[in-house]
């Protein structure tokens, strides 16, 4: 009696572990998501979670160092042009290591994800963010 109860607590907990594994599911990157700027197939979602994420870093860093030089909103129409390029490579060369290049590949994606709104980016290292299936990143 004592073994057939113990292997069914067994098979349960496994189970249970199967189950909480299957749900949670293991965190990957999202790599495959394309670059986005001159010269790439600019997706309308994924230019307006660019232009997002900039506005919201711009914001975020006006109010937290009001004596630096910030950049101004701009518009988040989902269209690629010469005003979000701009914003981009601002954005670029304000980080350190980031090639200023106007082209948002998996580094620039990496900081734009955390460092963007967490209600559209998600927080790292969740991904459960909209614009996390758009913005090309390393995790």
């Amino acid at each position: 009696m004592f073994v057939k109860i113990m292997r069914s607590t067994v098979v349960a907990a496994g189970a249970a572990v199967l189950l909480v594994g299957a749900l949670t599911g293991s965190a990957q990157a999202r790599t495959g998501a394309p670059y986005i700027g001159d010269g790439y197939a600019n997706g309308k979602d994924a230019v307006w979670c660019v232009q997002h994420s900039l506005n919201f870093n711009f914001a975020d860093e006006a109010r937290s160092f009001p004596y630096r030089t910030h950049h101004a909103q701009i518009t988040e129409d989902g269209y690629w042009g010469p005003q979000t390029k701009e914003a981009l490579v601002w954005f670029q060369q304000q980080r350190h290591n980031l090639v200023a290049d106007g082209i948002v590949g998996r580094e620039t994606g990496d900081y734009l994800l955390f460092n963007g709104d967490p209600w559209y980016n998600g927080t790292y290292p969740n991904t459960s963010g909209w614009c996390y299936n758009f913005l090309p990143s390393n995790w």
